[in-house]
């Protein structure tokens, strides 16, 4: 960026030029060269013209925030960490503040009223090697800045002609010197550290410390203080000034009047927040089209955060909230350069939210800005999940709208997605994921604030997790990041926030907001026909402040219960006996929307329970919708939104397209309620009803399918499922079908996309889950009827047309997750609608047993009636059954295959033939000894099946299973095709407990030494012990010993040896040439033979040795007494062998441990000359070497 793209100082505001009373800077200069004499260093800083001088000190304050940039300078000032960035964009705005605010001192006292500025540009030119010392410089200087805006209005204000009749006018004007003398004095002292360049070294802390900047930056502390003071002093002056004047009252109060508003609209422009705005981000060009970007947003997350903010700002009073702003703990949250958190609490009702979006509207005129609105509510379960709440705050500060640039960290993750490559919704947005996106997007912005409203409605470990990940941005963000967060007294968020900025909203800080609010509501509520008088309207007025203690909810209410009173003394009555509480207040309503009617009360029930267990949200016409269907008694009911909002009194409300309730305390009511004994709001009474209610609607809508439709339906079940077939159906053209197929889907494609949709779409949904979060009341009626007649048309003995239709809407739009069971299996997704329907699978899937056996009766029933005696036979409808058994078996679920097993006949043979499981062997590898008793008592396979399955229990080490098989057939291991490898299996496996029941049990021990190899192999100490003394392996105890020894294990060769093993004569020489090197140092130093000669040659372990150039094996063999000059068939000795092969390092061993070099062999060669043929000359030379 250029400096012709940075701020420059433009005056955007001009004032009248008044003489200027005192050069107030003139007069400090003086008196601090009175005070400091030769010493004052900063006279001569300043010969250019004012203007000239703030421009430069601009564009070097911004040249050394772009190095701040750089360089990420951060600096902990009381334990607060300091982004040096900010405070200079801060310094940068200051400046340009004060060319607007304090011109007059500048254009009439031009080159003092500079002086402070030159010294400012020098500083900010100082090359930094402390950046601890250096940051509490800029600070200071900040702070400075700010003073000296402010003294410029107060010198405007207060210290012209006009105003030097006033008693506290000379005094002013004393401190506002006094106060410009302690920055002159400061930044004298820090200058004193420079040369007399413009660029020069910054003295290390050494020289000067942090300790000595505060100490002198104090004096300006005291005298600011002192100033302000005496301007609260002038200010009353002015003002009691116009009591005193008689003559033309009026012109006086409104001059006196503006000169005030004026000084307090200058200060409070003064005070405004920074604007930190990154030019960087402005010019980013993401070269994406307008809809792509869309795409990627939507990819990142879908809650329309937007919609929440509108919503609760609607009914928002002007100029509410702004006692925050004011408060302390808010205004150093707000202006301090340090990442830090601000906590506003208190109780519920209180206000907090709304006091949110009035924050998130004030800091997204200044600030980057992501915000979230969290709630506790079923139906929208992402606004209380850590990971949607985060990616939402990465969509945020991804982009600032569609026509706005996505910034380059976001765009990059989604590169192969814009190649067309992936989908966009392939890239999974998890809480560590949005964590680290977040700290890549600070990198783009000056500072960032992040709103949270509500933290304590989002479930406690996703809060523990949310809490944890913002402090963690906090403290890895590269740039200022502020968090402003809202909640109830939670002990939890307490604890964590602990040390943070806090406001608590006490009753006082909102009276005002209070009496505004009550006033509001009750024009809105037009008492007693708007013919309220005024003394009871002030007693309303008095007794709600009173009795609000803050809260905004409760005034609401005890409004509310106001309007339907009809004369004045019924209200003063009510004033009397308001419920102090609003769990009293809820109680009261509740109670009156009791007595309001049979009807009227079971749709306001069913309302609030829809609203504390419903899945998604609705519109209050498509609840309505359903509520009609589940109410309706003998004579149909209709109900509207309008009627379920009137019912419900104001405990509800529509916000956007949804309906919910009017406040977080009012499900919190709800749920406690039971304490009253009022159960039908406890989970699964609520659940229990909502399912009958989704089933009734679907039955109701699904069964005015055209008959056409219907027809289809049972010809579709009658082809399929020969065990349903009670007539016979009729023969249709492939036309026909296919034609009639599209009625059935256009039939449900109408359903799914029609006004009705919304309704449709849930019911068809949520019935399922609602019906297992029903527990045991699913099993009891009403709802266990209502389940069974959706499912099957008792009249004909088919699959009910309802659920075929069900499946249809299901395969169509897809199945939500809250259809199955809590594992939410995969299988189980697709079987549960996939063609040929069938109610089986649904059964299953969520462990219905009672279901399941009313299917088989259904079926048993048909069957019987047209007498079939083989339920086998019944292809499609048996393999339903088998499939769900299959599926049950490898899922382990031992009451669903126990349910299947007790019902049908016979469809563990249909699994059997198609040899795609072997149900028994599945048990005992997973051990699940309950599903193998089962099993054992079924057909399922035969004792072939039962020897995989022993082997699988063995190879598993599945002890139990094995047992059960076994006491099932004793016979089993006899078998030398099943004993032999389970025993095998538990030779390679340290569990002595199966060896020997197998053993005990008839396991084949013949031939064993195969057995006491593999335990031995594994160093199975426990098993070679077992073995040996059971007499099994015994013949191969030499060949173990060797396995044992070549491994290192010590303890398995002691134990061989004890139980007789020999040393083999020709280990060694196999070792050797099988490339052992450890293992045949190991049976050298266990003393196997190193002496005899071995194969066609007669060669020794040495000669082996030497001719595979082992020198680790040849040293232990020497070591081991082998004989260096032995001769093989040959009469070769060992280094003839190593000299051929040109072993150098052996050779040299050799020759050192007395090797013949004269040596020949039969062909009369010695070992020089077989080394000099093969061209080995380094050892060569190394031979003659030894002959010299």
């Amino acid at each position: 960026m250029t400096d012709a793209d940075k701020p420059t100082i433009t005056p955007s505001i001009k004032y009248n030029k008044p003489k200027l009373y005192h050069h107030t800077w003139t007069l400090a200069i003086e008196q601090l060269r009175k005070q400091e004499g030769d010493r004052f260093e900063l006279y001569d800083l300043s010969k250019r013209e004012p203007l000239e001088t703030l421009t430069e000190v601009l564009k070097a304050t911004n040249e050394k925030k772009d190095e701040c940039i750089k360089k990420r300078w951060k600096v902990t000032v009381r334990g607060r960490t300091i982004i040096l960035r900010d405070v200079l964009e801060k310094i940068a705005v200051w400046v340009d503040k004060l060319v607007v605010f304090g011109d007059i001192a500048i254009q009439y006292d031009p080159v003092s009223a500079a002086l402070p500025w030159a010294a400012v540009r020098l500083i900010m030119k100082a090359t930094v090697n402390d950046v601890e010392t250096f940051g509490y410089v800029l600070q200071s200087i900040e702070t400075i800045a700010s003073m000296i805006a402010s003294c410029s209005i107060v010198e405007r204000h207060c210290l012209q002609p006009e105003h030097s009749k006033m008693e506290v006018f000379e005094q002013l004007s004393k401190s506002v010197v006094s106060l410009y003398v302690s920055i002159l004095e400061y930044l004298s002292s820090i200058l004193h550290y420079y040369g007399k360049n413009l660029v020069v070294r910054f003295i290390k802390s050494v020289v000067l410390s942090k300790t000595d900047l505060e100490a002198k930056h104090s004096t300006i502390t005291t005298a600011k203080k002192e100033v302000w003071d005496l301007l609260q002093l002038a200010e009353s002056e002015k003002s009691q000034s116009i009591l005193a004047s008689l003559e033309n009252v009026t012109a006086s109060q409104s001059a006196q009047s503006s000169d005030i508003s004026s000084f307090s609209d200058e200060l409070g422009k003064l005070e405004e927040p920074t604007r930190r705005i990154d030019y960087h981000v402005q010019v980013i060009n993401d070269n994406l089209e307008r809809n792509l970007r869309a795409q990627i947003l939507t990819a990142i997350s879908t809650i329309p955060y937007g919609a929440h903010h509108k919503s609760v700002r609607r009914g928002r009073l002007k100029d509410s909230g702004q006692w925050l702003f004011k408060k302390e703990n808010y205004k150093l949250w707000r202006e301090e350069s340090a990442s830090s958190v601000l906590w506003l609490h208190g109780i519920p009702g209180c206000g907090k939210t709304k006091l949110a979006s009035i924050v998130i509207d004030e800091l997204g005129t200044y600030d980057n800005l992501a915000y979230f609105y969290c709630m506790r509510n079923p139906a929208e379960p992402e606004r209380a999940q850590c990971r949607k709440i985060l990616a939402s705050l990465v969509r945020q500060l991804a982009c600032q709208g569609t026509d706005k640039p996505i910034l380059p960290p976001v765009v990059e993750l989604y590169d192969d997605a814009i190649a067309g490559f992936e989908g966009f919704e392939d890239q999974h947005w998890d809480t560590e994921e949005s964590k680290r996106m977040l700290v890549a997007l600070m990198e783009h912005y000056p500072t960032a604030t992040i709103v949270i409203d509500a933290l304590d409605e989002v479930e406690l470990q996703d809060r523990q997790e949310l809490m944890d990940v913002l402090s963690q941005i906090l403290q890895e963000s590269p740039n200022l990041l502020k968090v402003f967060v809202s909640s109830r007294d939670n002990y939890d968020i307490a604890l964590h926030l602990e040390g943070s900025p806090n406001v608590y909203i006490d009753a006082d800080d909102n009276a005002g907001d209070i009496s505004a609010f009550i006033k509001d509501q009750l024009e809105s509520a037009r008492l007693l026909r708007n013919n309220l008088p005024d003394s009871l309207r002030d007693e309303i007025i008095e007794t709600l402040i009173r009795g609000a203690r803050g809260m905004f909810r409760w005034v609401d209410l005890q409004i509310q219960s106001l309007r339907p009173l009809k004369v004045a003394a019924d209200i003063k009555a009510r004033l009397g006996v308001l419920p102090t509480t609003l769990e009293g207040s809820y109680w009261e309503i509740y109670q009156s929307i009791l007595e309001s009617g049979d009807h009227a009360a079971a749709l306001a029930n069913f309302a609030f329970q829809w609203l504390m267990y419903a899945k998604r949200s609705l519109t209050i016409e498509a609840f309505a919708s359903i509520a009609s269907s589940a109410l309706s008694s003998e004579t149909k009911s209709t109900f509207s939104g309008v009627e379920v909002t009137d019912v419900c009194s104001n405990l509800i409300v529509v916000r956007g397209k949804a309906f919910e309730f009017a406040h977080l305390s009012v499900r919190e009511f709800f749920e406690g309620i039971a304490k009253r004994g009022i159960e039908a709001f406890i989970p699964t009474q609520g659940n229990c009803f909502m399912s009958i209610a989704c089933l009734r609607y679907l039955t109701e809508m699904l069964l005015q399918a055209p008959g056409i439709v219907i027809e289809t339906i049972y010809d579709k079940i009658k082809v399929s499922s020969p065990g349903y077939l009670g007539v016979r159906y009729a023969q249709r053209t492939r036309a026909e079908s296919e034609a009639r197929q599209r009625s059935m889907s256009q039939f449900v494609e109408d359903l799914t996309s029609g006004p009705q949709s919304e309704s449709i779409i849930y019911t068809s949904h949520f019935w399922v889950f609602h019906a297992r979060n029903s527990s045991n009341l699913r099993e009891a009626e009403p709802l266990s009827k209502v389940i069974k007649d959706f499912l099957i048309d008792l009249d004909l003995f088919l699959i009910a047309p309802t659920f075929v239709l069900w499946c249809e809407i299901l395969h169509s739009k897809g199945p939500d997750a809250g259809l199955l069971s809590a594992d939410e299996l995969a299988w189980e997704n697709s079987k549960v609608i996939s063609q040929p329907f069938h109610p089986i699978y649904l059964a299953c899937a969520n462990g219905w047993y009672d279901v399941i056996r009313y299917l088989y009766e259904v079926h048993r029933l048909d069957v019987e009636q047209h007498e079939y005696t083989n339920y086998g036979d019944m292809v499609d409808n048996a393999k339903a059954w088998s499939n769900a058994l299959e599926h049950a078996i490898i899922k382990g679920n031992v009451l669903i295959v126990e349910s299947i097993l007790s019902c049908s006949m016979n469809p563990m043979r249909q699994i059997l033939s198609r040899k795609e499981i072997e149900p028994l062997v599945l048990a005992a590898k997973s051990n699940d000894t309950s599903m193998l008793s089962l099993l054992l008592e079924k057909e399922h396979g035969g004792s072939e099946i039962e020897g995989r399955a022993v082997i699988m229990a063995v190879s598993n080490a599945h002890k139990d299973s094995l047992e059960l098989l076994i006491r099932h057939n004793p016979q089993l291991l006899r078998d030398i095709g099943i004993g032999r490898p389970a025993l095998l299996e538990a030779c390679k496996l340290d569990d002595a407990d199966i060896a020997t029941i197998l053993i005990e049990k008839g396991a084949p021990t013949e031939q064993g030494e195969k057995f006491l190899f593999h335990a031995t192999v594994r160093s199975r100490t426990n098993l070679v012990k077992l073995l040996l003394q059971k007499g099994v392996g015994k013949g191969g105890l030499d060949k173990a010993l060797i396995t044992a020894v070549s491994q290192g294990d010590e303890e398995n060769a002691h134990i061989l040896l004890h139980h007789g093993a020999q040393r083999e004569k020709g280990a060694v020489v196999r070792s050797i040439r099988a490339g052992l090197i450890d293992s045949t140092v190991r049976l050298i130093k266990a003393g196997f033979d190193v002496q005899g000669t071995y194969f066609e040659k007669q060669r020794t372990s040495l000669h082996y040795a030497a001719e595979e150039g082992s020198l680790k094996v040849t040293q232990a063999l020497i070591e081991a007494g082998a004989t260096i000059n032995s001769y093989d068939y040959d009469s070769q000795t060992p280094l003839h062998l190593a000299a051929q092969r040109g072993h150098y390092a052996c050779v040299k061993l050799l020759l050192s441990n007395g090797a013949d070099v004269l040596a020949r062999n039969k062909h009369g060669k010695a070992p020089l000359d077989l080394a000099e043929m093969r061209h080995h000359l380094s050892t060569a030379d190394l031979i003659k070497q030894s002959t010299t």
